[in-house]
């Protein structure tokens, strides 16, 4: 498991940033190619990055004090941006974009708030919530809910079938390439859940199923001394229909 943990972490240098030391942004306010958000406790930073040897901008989120910078999740990785100009603010309609030199929208999160705020936690989540409950623990949307390459503490993984949505992850290209690569690893939900890794269609690994108290294919692995992983599987009843709600 450390070996593939390692493949879906990957590490780039990033273009010199000047930071607003802010954790928050409302409307009106933007993040252009040199200035970042940073998470309270300054472990997390936010912002536009470059990779070696292009030209190419993302919108990305990277730990903060660490050498060389370990990016952790990508905005636009299928749309880069191609000019300095570009920014990532919340739009009038409420929805937050990321905008190229013309204008142009190549990423956006299609949610909107009459009172928007985006807020970098300190968990390495990128929020978007609504400013008149500023203390909710909703969101409207949320990175973690997004994942790229890189699976981070209090991140649910696995499918959730009453919203349709499916927590995984997805590899970079290459080193210098954030888009989306070959290898996916999640929850299989063929019978009981299980982890899968792919190289396209191929299973390359599977963990086994889950037996109530630990993955059939994983009992002779030492147990991971750093973190450990909390499985949450029920049954929700909604529009007359039951089905299962699986998080990891």
């Amino acid at each position: 498991m450390s070996l593939l943990l390692l493949f879906f972490c990957t590490c780039l240098f990033l273009f010199s940033k000047t930071s607003n030391a802010k954790d928050t942004m409302v409307q009106n306010e933007y993040l252009g190619v040199n200035k970042t958000l940073v998470s309270s406790g300054q472990t997390f930073e936010s912002g536009f990055f470059g990779t070696n040897n292009t030209k190419n901008l993302y919108l990305g989120i990277w730990y903060k004090n660490i050498t060389p910078t370990f990016v952790v999740w990508v905005a636009n990785r299928n749309h880069p941006l191609t000019d300095v100009a570009g920014v990532f603010k919340i739009v009038d309609d409420g929805n937050i974009v990321v905008l190229n030199g013309s204008k142009r929208i190549i990423w956006s999160s299609n949610s909107t708030r009459l009172k928007p705020v985006i807020q970098l936690l300190e968990s390495g989540n990128l929020v978007f919530k609504d400013g008149f409950f500023h203390n909710s623990p909703s969101y409207i949307w949320q990175s973690f809910d997004y994942p790229t390459n890189t699976r981070l503490t209090e991140m649910k993984f696995g499918w959730d079938l009453k919203i349709g949505l499916n927590r995984y992850l997805t590899s970079w290209k290459n080193v210098n390439d954030p888009s989306i690569g070959d290898y996916s690893y999640g929850v299989e939900l063929t019978g009981l859940p299980q982890f899968v890794l792919r190289y396209g269609s191929v299973k390359q690994f599977r963990s086994g199923v889950w037996n109530g108290v630990q993955f059939s294919g994983l009992q002779n692995i030492k147990p991971n001394e750093i973190f450990s992983s909390t499985v949450v599987i029920k049954i929700e009843s909604y529009t007359g229909i039951s089905k299962p709600v699986t998080f990891f």
